[in-house]
């Protein structure tokens, strides 16, 4: 019963098969998304130059990497006009989720990598796929990369990955894996020690850091699903 109720509240099975193999496979080290919340207000994303000091300092994270998803609309070669969910980071989070292209490459500054999903239904598989072209709410984006089957973050929807250079004013969401070995329980006061040090006017006036298991997603998906789609 559980299962099922996880399949409805996550949007099918694929993104549930995700969800409980980082449930249940600790060893792998543990996913977690990370936000601000102040007190008694709604969360917040986090600015994103803290992201390298947590990577470079912190003992707790394995890897971590800034992220925001936003559907936008885009148009496909043959001028098909769709509103795909996008999400915009660096490489740094396919390291995090542990994903390699099915081919191609997204460790170029400016990749572009579309799922598989988009590759099957809108390039029908196309093995020249690569160094088409793309626009994403007008900014044309060359295809430098293919994702896996089966693989998904946070939506279940055919979604596009770009790389993106955030601005001072910009926030972002963080997603991190924990290292198998450490103390769960000390890494928001870690990680809130160094974004201080980094960012000590923003950390002071909200330094409320929160951060949430994404295999508690299969308990309570609708509150990690609102925030993902709030920045």
């Amino acid at each position: 019963s559980v299962l099922l109720l996880a399949v409805c509240l996550t949007g099918g099975m694929p993104a549930t098969r995700q969800v409980i193999r980082e449930w249940l496979d600790p060893g792998s080290g543990r996913l977690v998304i990370m936000w601000l919340q102040p007190f008694g207000g709604t969360p917040r994303g986090i600015p994103p130059d803290v992201v390298p000091d947590w990577r470079k300092e912190s003992r707790s994270l394995e890897s971590v990497a800034s992220f925001t998803l936003r559907e936008l609309p885009s148009r496909l070669p043959g001028a098909r006009h769709l509103i795909l969910p996008v999400v915009s980071s660096d490489s740094h989070l396919f390291e995090v989720l542990k994903v390699r292209p099915l081919m191609g490459t997204v460790t170029a500054p400016d990749f572009a990598a579309i799922d598989y999903r988009i590759w099957n239904s809108e390039f029908h598989r196309d093995p020249h796929v690569l160094g088409k072209s793309i626009s994403i709410s007008g900014t044309p984006h060359v295809i430098s990369a293919v994702l896996p089957p089966g693989f998904s973050f946070l939506t279940r929807k055919p979604c596009v990955y770009v790389a993106r250079q955030y601005g001072r004013s910009d926030t972002v969401m963080v997603v991190g894996r924990v290292r198998a070995t450490a103390d769960s329980s000390k890494l928001e006061k870690e990680l809130a020690h160094i974004a201080r040090k980094s960012d000590y006017y923003f950390f002071v006036v909200d330094p409320k850091l929160r951060s949430a298991s994404l295999a508690g997603v299969v308990f309570s998906p609708v509150r990690l699903f609102a925030l993902a789609f709030s920045i």
